[in-house]
């Protein structure tokens, strides 16, 4: 029932969902708005983090997907932007995680209208990659008033309480 409600809210969020929405988003949006909780994955979280896990390599794909058929892995990388999300609705609310994955859908990266030489056809090609992560930090500059940087230092100090937290 839980990956029916996942995969209803992509379909209720998909009218906003464009190729530039960052994975962690869209991801991230599904997992929360579907009522996972996930918190069971808290301890394993903490090292993915340490091990390279982070907002801004999320930032740059459109899709979640696992590195080196590793399932662990991409179950994290689910586990991390459902966290991710949770931050936002918690210390900025709703109508303004809502408000932001809404407005991916209305932006359009102008690099991918533009007829210079770069390759936008490669889903994961540099180009696609740096102006998705571009539009990405512009976009939370915009709705949460900080850089990517410091929303992944403020997620990460709050993951860590968050890990403290279930290890009582």
């Amino acid at each position: 029932q839980t990956m029916l409600q996942h995969e209803l809210v992509h379909l209720a969020l998909g009218e906003w969902t464009r190729e530039w929405t960052p994975a962690w988003l869209v991801e991230g949006a599904a997992v929360y708005y579907s009522g996972e909780t996930m918190k069971e994955a808290l301890p394993m979280l903490d090292d993915a983090m340490r091990g390279g896990l982070s907002l801004r390599m999320l930032s740059s794909d459109s899709r979640l997907r696992p590195d080196n058929r590793d399932s662990l892995g991409l179950y994290l990388k689910y586990v991390f932007s459902a966290h991710v999300v949770e931050w936002i609705a918690r210390h900025h609310g709703e109508p303004k995680l809502l408000a932001l994955y809404t407005d991916f859908g209305r932006e359009y990266p102008p690099e991918w209208g533009s007829g210079d030489a770069l390759d936008y056809s490669d889903e994961r090609g540099p180009a696609k990659t740096a102006s998705r992560l571009r539009l990405t930090e512009l976009m939370i500059q915009n709705y949460l008033g900080r850089s990517l940087v410091q929303m992944e230092a403020e997620v990460r100090q709050w993951l860590r309480s968050e890990i403290a937290r279930s290890r009582r």
